[in-house]
């Protein structure tokens, strides 16, 4: 669905994607930049393995990030994954407490991976007020083949209208026919309104 909704004028029936700046751009109900050094600094909490039960990918805070994602508010830390073939992790953030969620959100994360066997995942799941996951169906855009992630910086996003009225956004690695590494930095939800005219660029794909 986003990669229908990118480059041009489209509608889904809920709100209308542009090509052209929207006139205003929405403010995040989640930011995090990931200043600190660690997982539990950043309201954040690992599921070795995914929900899948994988083997566990190796995961740290770093602030030895790859270069060239400045333009796009690369900075600081980031969540770095290193993975083996088959071996897969997630990140579940807004730790401390769930996001109040109504109507049609948006996830964005910058991503980065050393190659395109490596697949990334953002999302939103569903919890109840106090944060455990209840939900059933994940608001998630699988990046199956991140050819376009392979040495450069790019915001990738997914769309989610919760059943629960509470979300949790994530990021998940997964490793494919090679071992290799992805990182992440800047995840932010947003709440979309209804017949609102927004910009590609909000909506991901931007790449350095």
């Amino acid at each position: 669905l986003m990669d229908d909704l990118r480059g041009g004028t489209a509608t889904n029936g809920f709100i209308t994607i542009s090509a052209a700046p929207s006139t205003s751009t929405p403010t995040p109900i989640y930011s995090n930049p990931f200043i600190d050094a660690d997982v539990p600094g950043n309201d954040a909490f690992v599921i070795a393995g995914t929900f899948s039960g994988l083997p566990a990918a190796t995961i740290t805070v770093t602030g030895d990030i790859p270069s060239g994602g400045e333009a796009i508010g690369v900075a600081g830390h980031a969540f770095q994954f290193d993975v083996q073939p088959n071996e897969g992790s997630l990140v579940l953030f807004s730790n401390d407490r769930p996001i109040p969620a109504t109507g049609k959100l948006l996830v964005r994360a910058c991503a980065w991976t050393s190659t395109p066997s490596v697949q990334v995942f953002v999302g939103l799941i569903d919890t109840d007020a106090d944060g455990n996951l209840i939900g059933a169906v994940l608001g998630m855009d699988q990046l199956l083949t991140t050819t376009t992630l392979a040495g450069s910086w790019k915001v990738i996003s997914a769309l989610h209208e919760s059943q629960t009225g509470y979300v949790r956004p994530f990021v998940q690695v997964a490793g494919n026919i090679t071992s290799g590494k992805a990182s992440f930095d800047n995840i932010e939800v947003y709440r979309l309104e209804k017949d609102g005219l927004y910009s590609g660029e909000l909506l991901g794909g931007s790449e350095q």
